[in-house]
């Protein structure tokens, strides 16, 4: 990861093209840091169900994450455009992370492929990938903030002129020693916790 100081709180970042994303909220964050990284289902005390769906709630054993294509970012079968350009996501590098075999979103015929004894993974989306079991926190680099355009998903967050988001979130980071960096992949910038909220009052 490279950065260069720029002002204070706020530094470039070189975006890797290999970083690997996944969706984050406030609600589970705690949890996350608790437990000392992200887990598959089949090692999570006390679940957290709510959040079904999102690209947060992992397989049993594997733990899924979406990857910045610039030539299937816009696809419809795009995890990172569906679940992460719009939302709040950990930012992951160096892991051994399995890509997928895409399939059509046909759920019989996935969910017999996915059972079958083989060394492969699928997906219905042409951008994931699959870590095993466990991600621990020295793999994630900080956490994306969602873009600023987004309307071409349900789980699009938007930026009004208050920041009680943001404060939601800063607060069940800090209620259990969370100290990560904010990520601006649009912008290349990463900001320390300290200056995120004036920098998102600012965004346009």
């Amino acid at each position: 990861m490279g950065c260069d100081f720029m002002s204070s709180g706020i530094r470039n970042i070189e975006i890797n093209q290999d970083f690997l994303y996944h969706r984050v909220t406030a609600t589970t964050i705690d949890r996350i840091i608790l437990d000392g990284g992200i887990r598959a289902k089949k090692y999570i005390k006390g679940e957290v169900f709510e959040d079904k769906g999102k690209n947060t709630a992992n397989g049993t054993r594997w733990i899924s994450l979406a990857k910045y294509m610039p030539d299937l970012v816009w696809s419809h079968n795009s995890s990172y455009r569906e679940f992460i350009a719009g939302q709040y996501a950990f930012v992951i590098e160096n892991v051994e992370a399995v890509k997928t075999e895409f399939v059509e979103r046909n759920f019989g015929y996935y969910r017999m492929l996915s059972r079958l004894p083989i060394n492969k993974r699928y997906s219905a989306w042409c951008d994931e990938y699959q870590v095993k079991d466990y991600i621990p926190l020295d793999k994630v680099v900080g956490i994306k903030i969602p873009n600023r355009k987004c309307s071409f998903s349900k789980y699009c967050m938007s930026y009004p002129k208050d920041t009680r988001g943001i404060d939601f979130f800063l607060e069940k980071m800090e209620s259990v020693g969370g100290n990560f960096p904010f990520i601006d992949v649009e912008e290349k910038k990463i900001i320390e916790k300290d200056t995120i909220k004036e920098y998102i009052r600012q965004m346009r």
